[in-house]
C-alpha cells in the first residue's frame, strides 16, 4: 500500500499537469471562431477559452506530451463554418474527429480525409452536410469512417481499398451512386460494412478476404444486381448480420450462407432470387434468429431441415412460389418464434395435431397465412395465443363458425378473415370487443 499510494498520486498529478501545446491551443480557438453554433445549448465549445489549458477543455483529449489527439464536438448545434476551418489541419497528431449530430450546412473539405494521423472520422447525422470522397493514399491510417445520414454523394473511389486498417464503413442514408469498387474486398480488417439507402448498382463485391466481417448491410440500393457467388460468403465465419434486402439480386441463394456458424440475422427479401428452396438443405446455423426471404421467386416445398434452426424469432417466406404441405407440427419446434409469414404462396398447412399439444406452441405477435390452404374449420391452434397483434387468415379456405375465444386475445390490432367460407359468429359475443382491435375484415364470407 505504501508503494501504491505515491504511484497513484504521481499518476493523478501527471494527468492534471498535461499542458496543451500553445500552437495547438491557438488552432483550436481559431477553429471555434470559424464556427456558427448555439451557445445556449453548447456544453463543449462554450468552455473553450484562452485562459485555460486546452487539454482540460470538454471534448478535447491530449496525449502525454500535450498534443491534441481527439476532438469530440458532437451535438453542439453547429450550423456552419466547417468549410472555413483549415486551422484544424494544424493538429498534426489528431487521431479522432467527431462532428456528429450537428446542423452543418455546406461542403465538408476533402483535406480532412487525408490527415495522416486520423483514425476515426464521424460526420453522421448532419443531414445538409455535403461532400464527396477524395482519392485515398496508400497505407492510410483511417480505421473508422462514419458518414451516415448526411448528403454526401458521388462515386466511391477505387482507392478506398488503400485504407488497409479500415474496420468500419458506415455511409448509410447518403446519396452515393455507381458501382461498389472491387478494391473493398481487399480490406482484411473490415468488421462493419454499412451502405444501405444509397444508389449503388452492379454486383455485390467479394468479401472473401475480409474474414473479420461481422455486419454487411447493402439493403435498399434498388439497382444492386446479379447473383451472389458462394465463394464470396463461405469464408465469412464471423458474420453475424447480412442484409441485402430491396435490391435486384438474382440466381440461387448460396447454401453456404445457412451454415455460417455465427449468423444471427439474414435478410434477402425483395429481390429476384429463384430456384428450389428445398435445395437449401444445410440449415445448421444454430444462432440464426431472423430469416427474411420474402418477395422473391423461390420454388418448391419448405425444407424439413429448417426445423434445425430452433432459435428463430422471425421467419418470413411470404410472396414466393413455394408449394407443398408445411406440417403444423413443425411450428412446435420454434419456441421463440413470434413473427411468421407464409402468405402469398401455394402452400398448404397440415393440421394433424395428434402427437403434440397446441398449448406448447410459440406465442405469435405477427402471423400472416393469407392464401395458405387450411381447408378446415377455424384453426384450433390459435386458441392459446395471448400476444397476437396481427393475424391474417384471408383466402385460407377456412369454414364454419368464428369461435368466441378469438375475442379474448386482447392484444389483437388487425384480424383479417376475408374471402373464406365462414358463416357464423359463435355467441355469446364479448362486449365490448378487444380495445386494441383497429382493423376487422370479414368481407366475402
Amino acid at each position: 500500500m505504501k508503494t501504491f499510494l505515491p504511484f497513484f498520486l504521481l499518476l493523478i498529478t501527471a494527468v492534471h499537469s498535461l499542458q496543451c501545446n500553445e500552437d495547438q491551443q491557438l488552432s483550436l480557438l481559431h477553429f471555434k471562431k470559424s464556427l456558427a453554433y448555439n451557445s445556449s445549448v453548447s456544453s463543449k465549445l462554450i468552455s473553450w477559452n484562452s485562459s485555460t489549458n486546452c487539454c482540460s477543455w470538454i471534448g478535447v483529449t491530449c496525449s502525454t506530451n500535450g498534443s491534441v489527439i481527439s476532438l469530440d464536438i458532437s451535438r453542439e448545434s453547429i450550423s456552419s463554418g466547417i468549410d472555413n476551418s483549415s486551422s484544424l489541419l494544424d493538429l498534426q497528431h489528431l487521431q479522432s474527429l467527431n462532428l456528429a449530430s450537428n446542423n452543418f450546412v455546406g461542403t465538408f473539405p476533402k483535406e480532412f480525409f487525408q490527415v495522416p494521423s486520423l483514425e476515426t472520422l464521424d460526420l453522421s447525422d448532419n443531414l445538409e452536410l455535403q461532400g464527396t470522397l477524395p482519392e485515398f493514399p496508400k497505407n492510410g491510417s483511417l480505421r473508422s469512417l462514419i458518414l451516415r445520414n448526411t448528403s454526401f454523394s458521388g462515386l466511391l473511389p477505387n482507392s478506398l481499398g488503400n485504407l488497409e486498417k479500415l474496420s468500419t464503413i458506415d455511409i448509410e442514408y447518403c446519396s452515393f451512386s455507381g458501382s461498389i469498387p472491387r478494391s473493398i474486398g481487399n480490406l482484411t480488417q473490415l468488421v462493419q460494412f454499412f451502405m444501405s439507402m444509397n444508389y449503388f448498382k452492379g454486383p455485390v463485391p467479394s468479401f472473401s478476404r475480409a474474414k473479420n466481417l461481422a455486419v454487411i448491410d447493402l439493403s435498399f440500393n434498388i439497382d444492386l444486381a446479379g447473383p451472389i457467388n458462394s465463394t464470396r460468403c463461405e469464408n465469412l465465419t464471423d458474420l453475424v448480420n447480412l442484409n441485402l434486402g430491396y435490391n435486384l439480386l438474382d440466381g440461387n441463394i448460396p447454401s453456404a450462407l445457412f451454415s455460417l456458424p455465427l449468423l444471427y440475422s439474414l435478410d434477402l427479401s425483395n429481390n429476384q432470387f429463384s430456384g428450389p428452396f428445398h435445395q437449401i438443405s444445410n440449415f445448421s446455423s444454430c444462432f440464426l434468429e431472423f430469416l427474411d426471404l420474402s418477395s422473391n421467386n423461390l420454388e418448391g416445398p419448405i425444407p424439413i431441415s429448417i426445423r434445425n434452426v430452433r432459435g428463430l424469432q422471425r421467419l418470413a417466406l411470404g410472396s414466393n412460389k413455394l408449394n407443398g404441405t408445411f406440417p403444423i407440427s413443425s411450428l412446435h419446434q420454434f419456441r421463440s418464434l413470434s413473427y411468421l409469414d407464409l402468405s402469398q404462396n401455394s402452400l398448404s398447412l397440415g393440421l394433424d395435431a395428434t402427437d403434440f399439444s397446441y398449448s406448447s406452441f410459440p406465442q405469435f405477435r405477427n402471423l400472416y397465412l393469407a392464401t395458405v390452404k387450411l381447408r378446415s374449420p377455424f384453426p384450433e391452434f390459435l386458441r392459446n395465443q395471448s400476444r397476437l397483434k396481427y393475424l391474417d387468415l384471408s383466402h385460407t379456405q377456412i369454414h364454419g363458425k368464428i369461435p368466441n375465444w378469438i375475442w379474448r386475445i386482447n392484444t389483437l390490432y388487425l384480424l383479417n378473415l376475408s374471402s373464406n367460407s365462414l358463416n357464423l359468429l359463435e355467441g355469446p359475443l364479448l362486449n365490448p370487443m378487444p380495445s386494441s382491435l383497429r382493423v376487422l375484415d370479414l368481407h366475402s364470407n
